[in-house]
């Protein structure tokens, strides 16, 4: 039921951005690797739900899981760069 909740709520709410730095990054990373905003507009629901995901979760679980989100790309060398540029 938990689960359910949360994906929901991911899914569905509307809420300011309160984390900048991983909405920044979820987002960046979301639109080089997955879907780029500049081609295909209607990508851009996807930041509401980046934005909720950083809301629940921090950025190195969301990052992790991008992979899986957006299917058939390898981006750990990217993420690596860009979470050792981002934290150190």
């Amino acid at each position: 039921m938990y689960v359910y909740s949360l994906i929901s709520r991911v899914l569905t709410q509307s809420r300011p951005v309160l984390d900048l730095r991983c909405h920044h990054i979820a987002v960046n990373i979301f639109k080089k690797y997955c879907i780029d905003f500049n081609d295909y507009e209607y990508a851009m629901k996807y930041v509401k739900v980046i934005n909720n995901m950083c809301f629940y979760r921090r950025i190195e679980e969301i990052i992790l899981a991008l992979p899986d989100i957006c299917m058939d790309i390898d981006i750990e060398e990217e993420v690596a760069k860009r979470l050792e540029k981002d934290f150190l």
